[in-house]
């Protein structure tokens, strides 16, 4: 029996042990029987600590129906302590994907991916908003319109497929993607209007475009680092507003 076990013949397992059970009803008195249904014991409590193993693994539905099948002709729990030891077995299995998920690294679109992907096939209802939370973490790190697209259409797609049954948490990713997609769109038009004001700033003082942007670097460090862009365009607009009080003559 205790064969059959380790090599996954669960069926012929089953049987052995329900024959020993029966042998040892009729002639529980002779110390052989009574030998072997210790050993198909210990058995039966190999094959259950495997079953409850094999639910954390990386194993599909079928294969958890099938291990749930042979723990409930096993008869070692009852049907409601089944059910718990089911949803704590996969909940851990869940658990290690989304953990996998967020420290693995690398370029935010395998992250979102690799968490989407989780998320459809090995959902707990507990665990939509850790997925929430994980894509609002990582979509402000895509810095490609095309990249952000294939993982909101993997976002959406999984969402439907849990929409059957009742678990669509599409209105919660779509405020995320609209950040993530507006914040693509300013982008470049923020570096575009600054590009503009440096270069209309230079113009109006007669400056060389990258004599002004050196001085603005430079006032800025002088500054304690300012705040990036931020602090170049105040200093822009200083200069500017100075131009137009003081009269500066244009070459």
């Amino acid at each position: 029996m205790l064969t059959c076990v380790r090599n996954r013949h669960y069926d012929e397992a089953l049987d052995l042990g329900a024959f020993v059970r029966k042998l040892e009803t009729l002639h529980g008195g002779l110390p052989l029987v009574r030998r072997l249904a210790a050993e198909a014991r210990a058995a039966s409590a190999a094959m259950r600590g495997a079953l409850l193993r094999r639910l954390e693994a990386d194993v599909a539905l079928p294969e958890c129906l099938r291990a749930v099948g042979f723990l409930r002709r096993l008869a070692c729990f009852g049907e409601r302590e089944l059910r718990l030891e089911f949803l704590v077995r996969r909940e851990a299995w869940v658990a290690t994907c989304a953990a996998q998920a967020e420290e693995e690294g690398g370029p935010a679109y395998e992250s979102l991916r690799r968490a989407t992907d989780g998320l459809r096939l090995h959902l707990h209802d507990r665990r939509a908003e850790a997925y929430v939370a994980h894509v609002r973490r990582q979509l402000p790190r895509l810095a490609d319109g095309g990249a952000l697209a294939s993982v909101m259409e993997a976002a959406m797609y999984a969402g439907a497929s849990l929409g059957r049954a009742g678990l669509d948490l599409r209105p919660l990713l779509a405020p995320a993607f609209e950040d993530a997609a507006r914040g693509l769109l300013l982008a470049p038009l923020l570096a575009a209007a600054l590009a503009r004001t440096f270069a209309s700033t230079a113009h109006a003082l007669g400056l060389d475009p990258a004599a002004l942007a050196r001085t603005l670097r430079e006032e800025d460090d002088g500054a304690g680092g300012g705040d990036g862009d931020g602090g170049r365009c105040a200093a822009v607009g200083a200069q500017t507003g100075g131009t137009a009080g003081g009269g500066v003559t244009r070459r």
